[in-house]
């Protein structure tokens, strides 16, 4: 797809690096393009709200923003920022998210929280962890290259409600979905 674009994968509390060892792979795998593991952040000073005992969503992309700039100086191709956390996160009006993208900053993050299976009370799963942390990450990233939710439940690119949307779909792009991130790639 986009030989000319590199993937960093930043962590925040750290995340755990043998999961994201394998996630680094797999991303670069299905998107073509160099994956690379960056450095562990802190969360986000301001992303904690007390009262919900979560972190607000959109405090992680500002900060990935600010190490996409300072990264981008250096770099001679264009950059992505994925940012994966541990941390249970939100946005208003939603119990909670898996993650989130900004499409102009050319960052997404994506939280483990709710992705392990023992939050709903079942038995660690490594290969199910795996398997949901590539599906919410190919899907932010997804965000990130063009592309907006999907009504076709199968598609990576479907809106994940619960668990159970996101076990259900992907790992792959819909016709649909695939043909828009061609058209995406083909105009950058």
């Amino acid at each position: 797809m986009a030989a000319m674009r590199t993937i960093f994968i930043q962590t925040f509390e750290e995340a755990g690096a043998r999961l994201l060892g394998n996630i680094v792979a797999d991303i670069g795998d299905v998107f073509g393009i160099n994956a690379v593991l960056g450095q562990n952040l802190p969360a986000p000073d301001d992303s904690l709200d007390k009262r919900r005992s979560q972190h607000r969503a959109q405090s992680f992309p500002k900060v990935l923003s600010g190490e996409r700039e300072s990264l981008s100086r250096k770099a001679s191709t264009g950059l992505l920022l994925l940012g994966i956390t541990r941390l249970d996160i939100f946005v208003p009006r939603l119990n909670f998210v898996f993650g989130v993208a900004e499409r102009k900053e050319g960052v997404a993050v994506v939280s483990i929280h709710r992705l392990e299976p023992e939050f709903y009370g079942d038995a660690p799963d490594r290969d199910l962890l795996q398997a949901r942390l590539l599906k919410e990450s190919i899907h932010e990233i997804g965000h990130v290259l063009g592309i907006d939710h999907c009504g076709d439940p199968g598609c990576i690119m479907h809106f994940s409600s619960n668990i159970g949307d996101t076990d259900a779909k992907g790992p792959g792009f819909c016709t649909r979905c695939k043909k828009r991130l061609i058209t995406y790639e083909q105009q950058q």
